[in-house]
């Protein structure tokens, strides 16, 4: 008999920081005038944020629903042509432009720092252009300065935050100490853990960064104190339209003439057009395609203070100009003409899986809909994200993947191949699943 597959152990991470909720959000945080408005409004597809060429612009945070561009979603539509049609989305929060001193206060560095603690994952926008119209709080550029000031205020917040808590919970020490022993035992584990925290916070180091350090109690602790450094983070990087453009069009240009590619190496790519025949040398692709002179700082200090996330290149006012023509064939043709791409599907699925949502999908005649659960999701709460009774009364999952869905068809062609399963409490909702849920309401009462 075969040895059982050895299952694979999901690698830890910021997302782990955190309590599931059914309204998972993330927060566009930076600088004022950096572009967090901007881009709020080509994420919701309207002109809900107030934008202006002044500091704070925004004060009270705004909410909106970044729907989810899936191909999956769009098939099921076509096979069943429903009456009503349900994407997923992400829920964005625009929130008011950070300054030094914040977390004493400066500014709306209260407001600010409250409205960062209610969401689950952080969109830090970063402005990469310069533009004399368009005024800096520092009076000038530099991504990297800002993003340092940013997490340095975050980070002071979460020192002063910790701080309060010890000094609060030292104060039920002798009340602990007359409970039991097991009280006082974790009231000494938790004064421990909150010492350890403060300690690492005060190297400059986030929370986030330490999923090495944290024990399983140490992580039941940090869920209870939803610190602002323990959120996952994303990085949206904002440039000038030329830039933008630039960068896109000489890249893919770049690609489709090289023939081959050695890494490190000095190597050239040959073609003949017509009667010509042209060279590429790798060593000097850094001068055939110019940078925009932010962008490599940038990408230097994620993966030392950030390593593992996102950074998203973008334009704001190009998104904005494309949200706001009047078809989709005006904006394609516009695309087209400038040989890129929207960077608004990547930033929205990007947010989506940075706080570790999967889909799974109910189609049929009447609807077809795509739910959000949390990655590792037993089949019984996925099912309570329909409805409550479900969970309560959960008998079984009818599952089968969409892959399999696709590939033959049908559901009649997807239970013929034997591929269409039923699955228990057990089961593990994988992203794409297409299930229908089997419960007793009377054991759900």
């Amino acid at each position: 008999m075969p040895p059982k597959k050895k299952a694979e152990e999901e690698a830890i991470g910021p997302w782990m920081l955190g309590r599931w909720s059914r309204a998972l959000k993330v927060g566009l945080v930076g600088m004022p005038n950096v572009g967090k408005s901007t881009l709020y409004n080509t994420l919701s597809k309207s002109h809900h944020s107030k934008t202006a060429n002044v500091p704070f612009c925004t004060i009270d945070p705004t909410e909106t629903r970044a729907f989810l561009e899936d191909e999956r979603f769009d098939w099921l539509v076509a096979q069943h042509k429903p009456k009503s049609e349900v994407k997923a989305f992400v829920t964005v929060v625009d929130i008011a432009g950070l300054i030094s001193g914040a977390h004493k206060g400066e500014g709306l560095g209260n407001a600010f720092l409250s409205h960062i603690q209610s969401v689950d994952g952080i969109c830090h926008v970063m402005r990469a252009f310069e533009d004399d119209d368009v005024i800096h709080a520092e009076d000038t550029v530099d991504p990297v300065r800002d993003i340092n000031t940013i997490c340095a205020e975050l980070r002071l917040k979460d020192i002063s935050y910790m701080k309060g808590k010890v000094e609060f919970h030292k104060k039920g020490h002798a009340a602990a100490r007359t409970k039991s022993p097991a009280h006082l035992k974790k009231w000494e584990e938790e004064l421990e853990c909150m010492e350890k925290i403060i300690a690492w916070l005060e190297e400059g180091k986030d929370v986030k960064n330490g999923m090495d350090q944290w024990t399983t109690k140490d992580i039941e602790f940090l869920n209870d104190y939803g610190l602002l450094t323990a959120k996952p983070c994303m990085y949206a990087v904002n440039m000038n339209k030329h830039d933008y453009c630039r960068k896109k069009l000489l890249r893919t240009k770049l690609m489709n003439r090289m023939n081959s590619v050695a890494s490190g190496k000095v190597v050239f790519a040959q073609k003949v057009c017509g009667l010509k025949e042209w060279r590429v040398h790798l060593t000097e692709k850094s001068r055939a395609v110019p940078r925009n002179k932010f962008l490599k700082p940038i990408y230097e200090w994620v993966q030392a203070n950030s390593p593992g996330s996102a950074i998203i290149p973008y334009c704001g006012a190009y998104e904005e100009e494309l949200q706001d023509m009047e078809t989709e064939e005006d904006r394609e043709k516009q695309l087209k003409e400038d040989g890129v791409t929207s960077a608004m599907p990547k930033m929205i699925s990007t947010a989506f899986h940075m706080v570790h949502l999967i889909n799974f999908f109910t189609a049929g005649p009447d609807e077809v809909k795509a739910w959000t659960v949390r990655k590792g999701f037993k089949a019984p709460q996925a099912a309570g994200v329909i409805h409550t009774d479900f969970e309560k009364g959960f008998i079984m999952a009818e599952v089968m993947s969409f892959t399999d869905l696709k590939e033959l068809g049908s559901e009649a062609n997807v239970k013929a191949a034997g591929k269409y399963r039923q699955e228990g409490k057990n089961y593990e909702v994988q992203s794409g699943d297409v299930i229908f849920f089997k419960f007793n309401l009377g054991k759900g009462k």
